[in-house]
């Protein structure tokens, strides 16, 4: 391989492997995988999606609002991904300061805008998902399963203790998954939102 390449091998089980393999690898456990929803507007997305799922009245200005509360906690992602990556380098930016050294905190700054980069495409990804369980969960109940016994039964809100009709969880599921690949292959993040709010709310 290339100078500078960083090569990543995963394995369920290191005991498999050569040890003179494991011995040129620094190991990193991987323990929890579960999925979290522990991004800052999580809550907020979750109550959106309750109102999506069960309008006052099916008609273009309820989707039209959820659209944009959608795309607003949407929008905040950025910001925030950047807001959590400054805290973590706040302890190292200020010993920089003092040590006046401009090479150093040109790398670090460097270092800053990768982080958030990828922090953003962390978040992102999170909310996605996010979508995705909460209509799995809406589909799941529609087809009789006690909201006790949901994978991620907290998320549902209001919902748990309603009778999802199957029409419902249907839409719901078909149009997260259309959401989950159309934000995972283009650009056209708000249009793709707005689409799925719409198809929620009127079908």
């Amino acid at each position: 391989p290339p100078v500078k390449s960083l090569l990543i091998l995963s394995t369920a089980n290191r005991n498999a492997l050569l040890p003179t393999t494991v011995s040129r690898c620094q190991t990193v456990a991987l323990r929890d995988t579960a999925r979290k929803f522990d991004f800052g507007d999580a809550p907020e997305l979750f109550a959106v999606l309750e109102s999506l799922c069960l309008p006052a009245s099916p008609d273009i200005a309820e989707a039209e609002a959820g659209a944009e509360a959608l795309i607003a906690i949407f929008g905040r992602i950025k910001e925030n991904a950047a807001a959590a990556v400054e805290a973590r380098y706040a302890g190292r930016l200020e010993a920089l300061k003092a040590m006046d050294d401009t090479a150093l905190t040109k790398r670090l700054m460097e270092q800053i805008a990768d982080d958030s980069a990828g922090e953003y495409r962390l978040m992102r990804g999170r909310y996605i998902e996010a979508i995705q369980a909460y209509c799995g969960e809406l589909y799941m109940m529609s087809r009789g399963v006690p909201a006790a016994d949901l994978p991620f039964p907290g998320i549902v809100g209001q919902v748990a203790g309603m009778t999802v009709p199957p029409e419902c969880g249907d839409r719901m599921l078909r149009e997260a998954d259309i959401l989950a690949k159309a934000m995972r292959t283009s650009a056209m993040d708000e249009l793709i939102l707005r689409a799925f709010a719409f198809a929620v709310v009127i079908g």
